[in-house]
């Protein structure tokens, strides 16, 4: 079905990966200063244990749907 997708926010997208990381002790982290973006990326995914990035340079929609909370009929509307 190609209709038109259901319209979600970038911070729901955001919201929903925080709640699958949680599971694992992990949640994705927005970088602030130029010089962490350039080295993690504007997105990370911290380990809350060890309190450490365990993976940089994150797209948020690939991995909403790689962690299955962003469906096919879904589009994010920033």
């Amino acid at each position: 079905m190609n209709g038109p997708k259901l319209p979600i926010t970038l911070r729901a997208l955001l919201q929903r990966i925080d709640r699958a990381l949680a599971k694992k002790d992990q949640c994705l982290k927005k970088t602030l200063s130029e010089q962490a973006v350039r080295e993690l990326g504007e997105y990370y995914i911290l380990d809350r244990n060890k309190m450490v990035a365990l993976k940089d340079h994150v797209d948020p929609k690939a991995l909403g749907k790689e962690l299955g909370v962003l469906e096919s009929y879904e589009e994010v509307k920033e």
